[in-house]
């Protein structure tokens, strides 16, 4: 941390003079022009613009003795750090083979990402992203949205023991997964976004809680949908448990529409409302797993999911009041 005293030249003109080890360490020169951005925390924001594009492009060199799993976190990792441009090294025609089949795997998992250039041994992947999600609120938006649908369809499929929608419902999972990794490089590049689309910094650990519980709710969902696949298609499970789980489905998915009206507007008392619901669905939870036990070992599983998703809707809750205390 530096510390440096105010002096006022011309009674108007406040002057605050620069570390040296920082003009050093980003090259600065006599005469070039800085950027001064106010924050919403009282905190003041000072760059060049030409040097915060010059980290906006990461290049990585890779030989393909690396396993598939480091090489796409590896990239991942740079999409989450904020890089505009991300180049491929490869150290031979094989190694360019694989990076390829990696790159177009990454497309259906992390949003925005596309394949600009290829050469013979380079590939030149780019962040293109939608500006319909150029605000954190509109991910968690979208997120919830998601959730809703698919927990209102899995009860429509086990009330009709339509495998067919079954199925759908954890291929829609990969959204919601692909939406978590843009929230995190939306939160971690706050500071590179314009003014007005900022937000009290302090927040953004609580919107990334808040993104993280969604992504496990919707790993959670996705998981009963697995689990009910199987007990439909051999028919373990009888009216009386069906209807069990239903009623629960159903009264999570109200759930999570009341926590979503909460996240477009807060309020204190639907906050208390909704906690009170969540809790005694916990209890309701513990008593349809105990008699799902008596059945199958994937029925336990779907009810230990939807004790899991009460829990990060909790969870969620809380990110929500945390939020809204910052901002207020």
């Amino acid at each position: 941390m530096y510390r440096r005293r105010v002096q006022i030249v011309g009674g108007s003109t406040y002057i605050l003079s620069l570390p040296k080890s920082w003009a050093e360490k980003v090259d600065l020169k006599e005469g070039e022009e800085l950027f001064v951005e106010e924050l919403s925390n009282q905190a003041l924001l000072i760059y060049a613009p030409e040097r915060r594009e010059q980290f906006s492009k990461a290049e990585i060199s890779f030989t393909c003795k690396e396993s598939r799993n480091f090489i796409e976190r590896t990239i991942i990792a740079q999409y989450l750090a904020g890089k505009k441009e991300i180049v491929l090294h490869a150290s031979d025609v094989e190694c360019k083979k694989t990076l390829s089949s990696i790159a177009d795997s990454l497309k259906k998992k992390v949003l925005g990402l596309e394949i600009l250039e290829e050469t013979s041994n380079d590939i030149v992947l780019g962040a293109i992203l939608d500006t319909t999600f150029s605000d954190i609120t509109h991910v968690i938006n979208s997120m919830m949205k998601t959730i809703i649908y698919m927990l209102e369809d899995l009860a429509i499929g086990l009330r009709k023991n339509d495998l067919k929608i079954i199925k759908d419902i954890y291929q829609r999972d990969d959204y919601i997964d692909r939406l978590y990794l843009y929230s995190i490089r939306y939160l971690v590049n706050i500071y590179n976004m314009p003014t007005q689309e900022r937000f009290n910094p302090s927040s953004s650990v609580h919107y990334a809680l808040a993104t993280k519980s969604l992504e496990r709710i919707g790993d959670h969902v996705s998981a009963i949908s697995k689990n009910l696949e199987v007990e439909l298609v051999q028919s373990n499970i009888n009216d009386k448990e069906k209807e069990g789980i239903l009623n629960l489905i159903n009264s999570i998915k109200d759930l999570e529409s009341q926590i979503l009206k909460l996240v477009l507007k807060f309020d204190g008392e639907l906050l208390n409302e909704i906690t009170e619901k969540a809790i005694n669905l916990m209890n309701v939870e513990s008593e349809l797993r105990a008699s799902l036990l008596k059945y199958s070992v994937n029925l336990s599983y779907v009810a230990e999911s939807l004790r899991r998703i009460i829990a990060y809707s909790i969870d969620l809750l809380e990110s929500v009041l945390d939020i809204n205390v910052l901002q207020t």
